[in-house]
């Protein structure tokens, strides 16, 4: 576990030169490092006091010295959805709600999450404000 601290209020671009595409990313200070991670790369925030837990598609995880709600108002929507008082999650990874059991499942090429207990008004939330190309 690493104490690092979002450096930039706004994201920053990249260039990829091997696809040129553009890619978001956010400066992350770790005492005398830096660290730039993509946001396609960030699966979820959770809550810890007044800072917040980086959780990446490795299941790696970085200390953030912010809030849940600071970072709700840095990162894109609808993209990153607040999920109650604990989470703020990457609808990118958004694989399944399931609302008898509470729960929501993300998952990456590399792992999958499971947060569990949430209430019905955030998995609400979840379904209603993500990203989707098709509704059927």
């Amino acid at each position: 576990m690493t104490n690092s601290v979002l450096n930039e209020k706004k994201v920053t671009k990249s260039k990829n030169t091997e696809n040129l595409s553009q890619t978001e990313r956010i400066k992350i200070r770790d005492g005398n490092r830096v660290v730039f991670l993509e946001l396609d790369k960030i699966v979820y925030f959770i809550a810890s006091l007044r800072k917040s837990k980086l959780i990446d598609t490795g299941g790696n995880l970085t200390v953030v010295s912010h809030s849940l709600c600071e970072l709700e108002q840095l990162l894109p929507k609808p993209l990153f959805v607040r999920a109650g008082r604990h989470y703020l999650i990457n609808t990118g990874f958004l694989h399944e709600v399931d609302m008898r059991k509470k729960i929501c499942t993300l998952q990456s090429a590399l792992k999958t999450f499971v947060l569990e207990n949430l209430s019905e008004r955030s998995l609400k939330t979840i379904t209603k404000n993500s990203n989707f190309s098709i509704s059927i």
